[in-house]
């Protein structure tokens, strides 16, 4: 059987602005649902977009120069369920 992961977004959605664009920046942690211990290496990616990282010793990810918009946030790793979850990001809000 496979196992669960959580997934956890910290401040959600950060949004920071650059000189040509706004753009956002998601953020959070993975871990283990069972046991609450970090899930490293983890994928954690926008679906359907290039935005994509994996999650540090920690378990913390960081995708940044999001464009506004509504996303999928997909969390994969061997031997364990898939998570996603929407998110929004927003120009100039912070959510």
């Amino acid at each position: 059987m496979l196992k669960r992961i959580v997934l956890v977004i910290f401040s959600c959605v950060l949004l920071s602005f650059y000189l040509e664009a706004q753009t956002g920046t998601v953020r959070g942690n993975i871990f283990e649902k069972e046991s609450g211990n970090p899930v490293i290496y983890c994928t954690v990616q926008l679906a359907g977009t290039k935005y994509g990282t994996t999650t540090d010793l920690d378990g913390f990810f960081v995708i940044s120069n999001v464009p506004p918009g509504d996303y999928r946030l997909l969390a994969t790793y061997i031997g364990y369920d898939s998570i996603s979850m929407p998110v929004k990001v927003k120009a100039s809000a912070v959510l």
